[in-house]
């Protein structure tokens, strides 16, 4: 499902059209594709489809005569489907990815490219030279002298002291990656 998300919505619509290729009709209208005259509008986004796409979806249907459509989407929330609600004339059904992907897998479309092993050591080696690169040598700097700052006015002295001492040392571990990386 994320790997569909993730190329977008015309490799999806490829991946069904391969589905259909038979068995049912296919045909890609741009913002909808029709499978044996129903429209399914594809929304291959991480975040909830809001309101405003609804009442697009809406618009559409009623400007094609169609009564009901389906929705593929990986989240629809309660609110768009109370709003679905009001949409009398209009049938939009919520259809999950699950679906598809299950026929995907049944006709041995996936993928085989999906997903890259990466070792231990090398995804060690990718957080460590993110984490610690110079931008967050200079912020560890601040919030160091920050801290140690806020230790002369406050009671636990002690406790802002240790914790800017450790700010210190992971800024001076991040100025060291950083120098070792260039």
């Amino acid at each position: 499902m994320t790997y569909l998300i993730w190329q977008g919505e015309d490799y999806a619509k490829e991946v069904i059209a391969k589905l259909c290729e038979n068995k049912k009709q296919f045909q890609d209208m741009g913002d909808y594709i029709l499978i044996d005259n129903t429209p399914v509008f594809l929304w291959t986004k991480y975040g909830s489809i809001s309101a405003d796409t609804m009442v697009r979806y809406y618009r559409i249907c009623k400007k094609n005569g169609f009564q009901k459509a389906f929705i593929l989407t990986t989240n629809g929330d309660k609110k768009t489907t109370a709003f679905i609600k009001n949409f009398g004339d209009v049938m939009l059904i919520y259809s999950n990815f699950r679906q598809l992907y299950n026929a995907v897998k049944k006709n041995d479309l996936l993928p085989q490219d999906s997903k890259v092993k990466i070792s231990a050591r090398q995804m060690f080696t990718m957080i460590i030279q993110t984490a610690f690169t110079r931008k967050n040598g200079f912020r560890f700097i601040g919030v160091s002298l920050l801290l140690l700052l806020i230790s002369f006015v406050t009671p636990f002295a002690n406790y802002y002291i240790t914790i800017a001492s450790f700010n210190l040392a992971l800024a001076i571990a991040c100025m060291a990656v950083s120098l070792k990386n260039s």
